[in-house]
């Protein structure tokens, strides 16, 4: 994953008045993660080290939500006069293509500032696990469907873990299973909680 700062596109970035040197006041960072994430992680590093260069303060300011479409649209609203940063990462670039209306253009509507830093992703198994590569290990879960289970860590930095999705029934199964459920309703002279509809079977 990589990680970087975007700025609004701004003729004469940084301009301030007559006798004035940028930055006159204090410059935003907009973070659309929420706090302890990687990407928040280097603004508040980065915000430091610009605040004792610039001897200007530099403020960090989350705004998460909704794939970080809510702090993006936030940062592609303001002035640009180069007092609002954007901290990006590659939802940047992917939110617009799976959504109709993402409310801001990544070519148009920012300009890249700098690379912040790089994180690599790895993918790691139980050793117990009879795979040793990921083509192995597609092919396992293909084999064993609902099995196997894994851990992600998301976007504000907590981790989490699902399963692997089932195999779907086919057309026939599903029929067959609804075939032997209907067979397993209550039949008459059964009791009152078979006549409910209870998919257990009736022992006559």
């Amino acid at each position: 994953m990589a990680a970087g700062l975007a700025a609004l596109p701004v003729c004469g970035f940084g301009q301030s008045g007559p006798g004035q040197t940028y930055p006159v006041k204090p410059i935003r960072i907009i973070v659309p993660l929420a706090p302890g994430g990687n990407v928040d992680i280097v603004a508040r590093s980065l915000a430091q080290q610009l605040t004792e260069n610039l001897r200007q303060q530099v403020i960090v300011e989350n705004r998460p939500g909704a794939s970080s479409l809510v702090g993006t649209q936030l940062a592609a609203r303001s002035p640009p006069d180069g007092y609002t940063l954007l901290a990006m990462a590659n939802t940047f670039a992917m939110v617009p293509s799976i959504v109709a209306n993402p409310g801001y253009d990544p070519l148009k509507d920012f300009s890249g500032v700098t690379l912040t830093c790089l994180v690599p992703q790895v993918l790691v198994v139980n050793p117990a696990l009879p795979v040793r590569s990921v083509k192995q290990l597609i092919a396992l879960a293909r084999a064993r469907p609902g099995e196997l289970s894994y851990a992600t860590a998301s976007w504000n930095g907590a981790s989490s873990s699902k399963q692997a999705p089932r195999r779907r029934n086919s057309p026939r199964t599903s029929r067959r299973n609804s075939k032997r459920r209907a067979s397993s309703r209550a039949r008459p002279g059964s009791s009152s909680s078979d006549e409910a509809g209870s998919d257990n079977p009736t022992v006559c």
